[in-house]
């Protein structure tokens, strides 16, 4: 079934003049557009270092138990998985060394005793 929507005969004209008023603008009113002065120098570059390093902290996790935190953290420029107790996060240790291309992804067993992780060998995505 369709339906349809009509208007009254009185509210035609009243929506027309409102729709008109909207559209067209009053005379005296147009200020007109200024040129924007060119840019004296351009603003400086992002460093790739910023975009596209390593972060400094990442993929926080909880071991099961809720003891232990993991994280993604670089050892000398890699990032490796980062273990601590959960009240002394200042005291957390790598557990990993990997000096390659690093971890990006890790898991913690339920034994929470264990962390399982994956790791790509030379670049060729076979985790």
């Amino acid at each position: 079934m369709m339906r349809t929507c009509s208007l009254s005969n009185a509210l035609i004209p009243t929506l027309a003049a409102l729709l008109a008023a909207g559209c067209v603008a009053p005379t005296g009113t147009h200020t007109p557009k200024t040129e924007t002065p060119p840019m004296s120098a351009a603003p400086p570059l992002i460093p790739r270092e910023i975009l596209f390093g390593n972060p400094d902290k990442a993929a926080l996790r909880i071991s099961p138990d809720g003891r232990h935190i993991a994280f993604l953290a670089p050892v000398n420029g890699v990032l490796n998985v980062w273990v601590a107790p959960t009240n002394a996060p200042e005291a957390a240790t790598p557990v990993t060394q990997d000096t390659g291309r690093g971890i990006r992804r890790y898991f913690w067993a339920y034994t929470n005793n264990h962390l399982l992780y994956l790791q790509d060998q030379g670049g060729d995505e076979n985790w």
